[in-house]
């Protein structure tokens, strides 16, 4: 047990996390692009009431859509930290907090979603503009957060390594 607690890099899962709650509503603002009537308000509970499969169907889509979002910032995480030699666990243990709060609606999305969806605001509610620049700039700091190498230093910080002792024995074995 204390191998396992000693692989995990809570530095390498919050920002997995937070990657992953890009992801999650990135892709969950660029699925109202199939129905952009949903976004409306009024149009949204005149097809609540008329149309109830198809506003079955859209919601279930755009839920579902949040969860490929998941798996997708999952994958790409995967492949950094085995190039990296991160702890696979530390993947699995941000994902499955994501999903758990992504399936209860307690990711936070009351709260932060005026200031994320304030950029697509410059165009129609319901304009496709709207739904790409915003999902646009939230998948772009989903990536940022997986790609940029800083935060991969600030990530291996949290790996105490001495690299120092590693590079002194490595010279030692070869002074012998």
């Amino acid at each position: 047990m204390s191998k396992l607690l000693s692989t995990l890099n809570w530095r390498l899962i919050i920002i997995q996390l937070v990657s992953f709650w890009f992801f999650f509503y990135a892709f969950q603002i660029l699925s109202f692009l199939k129905d952009p009537a949903l976004a409306n308000p009024m149009l949204n509970s005149i097809i609540k009431t008329s149309e109830k499969p198809r506003y079955s169907l859209d919601e279930t889509f755009i839920e579902q859509m949040g969860n490929i979002g998941l798996v997708a910032a999952y994958i790409l995480w995967w492949f950094i930290a085995s190039k990296r030699d991160w702890h696979w666990i530390n993947g699995v243990v941000a994902f499955i907090v994501a999903f758990a709060l992504g399936a209860r609606n307690w990711f936070g999305w009351d709260y932060l979603s005026d200031i994320f969806l304030a950029p697509g605001r410059l165009f129609k509610q319901t304009s496709i503009w709207n739904f790409l620049l915003s999902g646009s700039i939230m998948l772009a700091l989903g990536l940022l957060l997986a790609l940029l190498k800083k935060v991969q230093l600030f990530i291996d910080k949290g790996n105490y390594i001495d690299k120092k002792a590693i590079e002194e024995d490595k010279k030692k074995k070869r002074v012998r």
